[in-house]
């Protein structure tokens, strides 16, 4: 019996292969097919022959010819995804759907379709580890940015590597366009390559790395500030890529609502800050020189940028305020694009107000100066609350070593050198903010007096970058009435 069913099942298929194709055939089909004519023997294909590769072919034909009828065409990649994902080439497919959505977006109807299907693949993150230690990172997700991809309808996924194979199976995933769509690393070698004594045994290894591959390397995105977490603490970087069948779900996580995290009590931004420091914050991350200087202090500590970037600001949260009529520090958070960069930024505004208006002291993107420094400035503003007076300066402190040009030089026995200065001697000054300046951007300290007599203070030249470029330095002396004086500015390189 069961014979019998599958031969008539079988010339049951023929006849209806045979009447189509006399149908097609009747109506030129085999001298110039419509897309229509095409699509019908592709769904023929696909739904009654089950022969998935033959339905590809033809729909990879219709999708060519989409000036012929936009119609077809979409319908044609629609069920060459489908295709796809029944053969098990979920990379291929997803990119299909992810092409039918971008390229026709008039048919509302498929494009959904298209996008429930692409939806349910998560985001997936590779975490690889370290050269030197030969560890496989945990998976563990941070709860906070799977609450964001949850908000977006979307899931994380964490796979783990070691550093040693990884650019093999980089490799091999990234020429299926299987790559994935965050990648997290602690050691830039994974990138550039590098040797290393690695694992246990301490055996001397070769890492090949990813970039590399021209291909890979222009498809890389670093990311700054918005995917951190993932790292941990022990810090390292993250990059999204250009060519990841779900950048343009990773790229919106990174580019997710921006949020504030700050202690203490800090204020809202007053109205007359508002559009001023706005306009200062883009301008500064943007590195428009034009819009910024007009709206600089008299007494900003200058520095030149190494590497100019071309970024856009794309989106300003202004996270609080503290200070008086005289100084005002405001911490910020932005996000930003650039050709082979997006993420986040915290940004901290230093502004005096100069002939009634306010203008730029500082600006820093230093993680020092947003975090330490910034944890302190409420104690700062609770010993000058309000300006007093017309506020007599204080005097300056005075820097003594290095002399102008040259770099601290350790003490025998020690490894790092000091910057050293003589507080000011004028006894109303309640703190001394140490400025150290970079790639126009700037790393602050701060020393409160707390009743002590004038003294030598000093900073490890550990607590800086080492970039190799010109740095000044200087001390700011804050009285209680909210005056600022300046030392003279040395410069060194470090």
């Amino acid at each position: 019996m069961r014979t019998i069913m599958r031969t008539k099942k079988k010339w049951f298929a023929i006849a209806w292969t045979a009447l189509l194709l006399c149908v097609l055939c009747g109506s030129g089909f085999g001298q110039n097919p419509t897309a229509s004519e095409l699509l019908q023997r592709g769904i023929y294909l696909q739904e009654t022959v089950g022969d998935l590769d033959g339905a590809i072919k033809v729909y990879k034909q219709i999708a060519r010819m989409a000036r012929e009828s936009r119609v077809d065409a979409a319908q044609a990649e629609y069920r060459l995804g489908t295709c796809l994902l029944k053969k098990g080439q979920q990379g291929e497919a997803i990119n299909t759907f992810q092409r039918l959505i971008k390229e026709y977006p008039e048919q509302t109807a498929l494009v959904a379709e298209a996008r429930l299907v692409v939806e349910q693949e998560p985001i997936l993150i590779w975490k690889v580890g370290s050269p030197y230690v030969g560890d496989t990172p945990n998976t563990i997700i941070p709860p906070d940015l799977a609450r964001s991809a949850g908000k977006m309808g979307r899931k994380l996924e964490i796979q783990a590597f070691p550093a040693s194979g990884f650019a093999k199976t980089f490799q091999d995933a990234f020429e299926q366009n299987q790559e994935p769509d965050i990648l997290v690393i602690d050691n830039y070698g994974i990138i550039s390559g590098l040797s290393a004594k690695a694992g246990a045994l301490g055996r001397e290894e070769v890492f090949p790395g990813i970039g590399s591959n021209p291909r890979v390397s222009a498809s890389l995105m670093k990311t700054t500030g918005s995917l951190s977490k993932l790292a941990g603490e022990r810090g390292g970087w993250e990059f999204l890529f250009s060519t990841s069948r779900n950048y343009e779900a990773a790229r919106s996580l990174v580019l997710r609502p921006l949020e504030c995290r700050l202690h203490g009590r800090w204020l809202p931004v007053p109205k007359e800050l508002q559009t001023v420091a706005a306009t200062i914050a883009a301008a500064y991350i943007e590195e428009k020189d034009s819009l910024l200087k007009p709206l600089e202090d008299t007494d900003r500590l200058n520095t030149d940028i190494a590497e100019p970037q071309s970024r856009t600001v794309s989106g300003t949260k202004e996270c609080g305020y503290l200070g008086n009529d005289r100084l005002a520090f405001l911490p910020m958070v932005l996000s930003y694009e650039s050709p082979n960069a997006l993420g986040r930024v915290n940004l901290l505004l230093i502004l005096r107000k100069q002939q009634d208006q306010w203008r730029l002291l500082v600006a820093s993107t230093d993680p020092i100066s947003n975090t330490d420094f910034v944890s302190r400035i409420p104690e700062l503003i609770s010993s000058i609350p309000e300006a007093r007076g017309s506020g007599q300066e204080p005097s300056p402190a005075k820097l003594l070593a290095p002399d102008d040009g040259e770099s601290p030089e350790p003490v025998s026995g020690e490894r790092f050198g000091h910057f050293t200065w003589q507080t000011s001697p004028s006894p109303d000054v309640v703190a001394e903010i140490v400025e150290f300046a970079f790639d126009n951007d700037s790393r602050l300290f701060i020393h409160f007096r707390r009743g002590e007599t004038p003294a030598q203070r000093q900073i490890s030249d550990r607590e800086l970058w080492h970039t190799r470029s010109p740095w000044r330095w200087r001390v700011w002396s804050i009285s209680g009435s909210g005056s600022v004086a300046f030392s003279e500015a040395r410069w060194f390189r470090h």
